[in-house]
């Protein structure tokens, strides 16, 4: 007969399994991300199983959004004039968040699946990722992790040159790494991005109101 105790343990082992059996542990491709600077840039990122992904990006003077997918990447918010430029490097926008996920996999240096508890940062960041503006020379704030693939973070960087007391450069953000599907939805609407298949055949606008499973279709043609 089971006593109350190892019960309860079959009883919480059975809730948390599902959640951490579908936790990946990869540091390097979080499963979602989302993170947001100081100076008003918001940045969010879902990564699938397939390695496809999702990216939207918020500034103060444009926004944009991109699919990765299978058959080719989509962009909607660029001007068709920049397209080309920003196609070729738009891959590095996946990497965006890598000063703040470099800084907190320094201070937990654990599976982040089963990382808890807060992390109090206070490192040297010369030998990271850098900001596009700014060298980054150190790093404070700190990490907490949920113990189920979650993590929150805040961070403050010392920069070169010097900001402003009243402009300190901060990221704030999240660090998922529980499973978030086997590839993009289908049902995502498209209309309006602009399709660069893989292929090689010529980019085009996708027409209002298409899917992503649409999409698909008429690029396997």
């Amino acid at each position: 007969m089971l006593t109350r105790r190892s019960l309860l343990c079959t009883v919480v082992l059975t809730l948390s399994g599902p959640v951490l059996a579908q936790c990946t542990g990869d540091w390097t491709s979080p499963t979602a991300e989302t993170m947001s600077i100081s100076d008003g840039t918001v940045f969010r990122i879902t990564r699938f199983a397939n390695r496809e992904m999702r990216v939207s990006v918020t500034r103060p003077a444009q926004s944009f959004d991109m699919l990765f997918t299978l058959s080719g990447m989509l962009v909607k918010g660029i001007p068709e004039e920049e397209l080309e430029r920003f196609a070729r490097d738009a891959f590095w926008w996946t990497l965006f968040s890598a000063p703040a996920s470099g800084v907190v996999w320094k201070v937990v240096r654990a599976d982040p699946c089963k990382a808890n508890g807060t992390h109090d940062i206070d490192v040297d960041a010369t030998g990271g990722s850098q900001h596009p503006d700014f060298n980054l020379l150190h790093a404070r704030g700190q990490a907490v992790a949920d113990g189920q693939g979650l993590i929150r973070y805040a961070i403050r960087f010392d920069t070169e040159p010097a900001r402003p007391p009243d402009r300190l450069l901060t990221y704030t953000g999240t660090m998922s790494f529980v499973k978030q599907g086997d590839a993009l939805p289908g049902d995502i609407d498209v209309g309006g991005f602009n399709v660069m298949p893989r292929d090689g055949k010529p980019a085009f606008v996708a027409a209002s109101g298409t899917t992503l499973a649409q999409l698909r279709a008429q690029l396997a043609k």
